[in-house]
Order: C-alpha cells, then structure tokens, then sequence
C-alpha cells in the first residue's frame, strides 16, 4: 500500500472527492451529513493566540483593543482570509488586520518568534510550536467556537482491512500522549 497525502484544492470538495473514489479518506473540520459516508471524531480542540516570550505590546493578558490594534499572521492552507476569528470578529462588527498569510504553521512559528504579529490557532499546535520556539500562549479576548477533526471515508472501504488500519493508525496518532 503507497499513501499520499495531499490537500485538496479549494474548487473541489474534500467530501466529493471522498464520494468519487480520488480520496481514499479526508481530515475535514466539518464533515457532511452524506449517505454513504462514514466519520470518526479524532480530536477537539479550541483557539488560543501565540506572540514571542518578550512581545512588547503584549503583557499577561491580552485585551480585544489590543488584539484588534496588532498586526496578525494567518494560517490558510488553501490561502482563504476568513476563519473561524474572522467569522466571530464579523459577528461583533469588527476585523482585525492580517498582514502575512502563510500555509503551514511550521512556518509561521520562526517568523512569530521574531517579529510583532500575533497569530491566533489551535490550542494543540500553538502548544507544540511553543515547546519548539520562543512563543508563549494567551486565551483569545473573545468568544470563539471550539472544534473538532474527523476523518471521512465512503462505505466502499469498510470492508477493506488495509483501509481499516490506515484509519485506526491516524486515531491513534491523534490521541493525546499519555500522562
């Protein structure tokens, strides 16, 4: 068995492709109520907002003024603006100004440790990316929604016991590290 991993370009939908047969299985944050699709919830998580250990416009807090005033970095792997933040800042009559968009946050992790952005992400990368980097993590100063990663099959593959193995390995792999 070969595996490739690759993301799925924004005119195609992760679930359709998953229907037809050109993805065996997909990592989607909102999986579709399909019939003929199968999902399992790999993990939860919510936002947090990472800056560098000595940022000087952040102290221990972080206000919705100050997160509002600061230059943002966004993480967008298919290079989309609005998120989930967007969306929640949208809802209050707000915006923030993002002035960098990079696709992957290993990334974004060295260029946070040496400049004034503020990037708002998952709590469980900001947490490897913190361990890795001068970064430290403060909540969001405002509501955001948590959410959860599911990997998405079609029905076709139940039966296949290599699929059956791949998607056990990728739970796994998503468990938490035991304490």
């Amino acid at each position: 068995m070969n595996l490739e991993v690759r993301l799925v370009h924004q005119d195609q939908s992760e679930s359709l492709a998953v229907e037809t047969g050109a993805v065996d299985l997909a990592l989607l944050l909102r999986p579709p109520e399909r019939p003929g699709l199968r999902q399992r919830q790999l993990f939860g998580d919510r936002f947090v907002c990472l800056v560098r250990n000595d940022h000087p416009l952040v102290g221990r807090r972080l206000t919705l003024e100050r997160y509002l005033e600061l230059s943002h970095l966004l993480v967008s792997p298919q290079g989309q603006g609005l998120g989930f933040v967007d969306s929640a800042l949208l809802q209050l009559g707000l915006s923030r100004r993002i002035v960098l968009k990079l696709p992957y946050f290993i990334v974004a992790a060295p260029i946070l440790a040496r400049t004034d952005l503020l990037l708002t992400l998952p709590e469980r990368v900001a947490r490897d990316l913190a361990a890795h980097f001068p970064l430290r993590q403060l909540p969001p100063p405002l509501e955001l929604p948590t959410f959860a990663m599911y990997q998405v099959w079609h029905d076709r593959h139940e039966p296949d016991s290599a699929h059956r193995w791949l998607r056990d390995r990728i739970t796994r792999a998503f468990k938490p590290p035991p304490a």
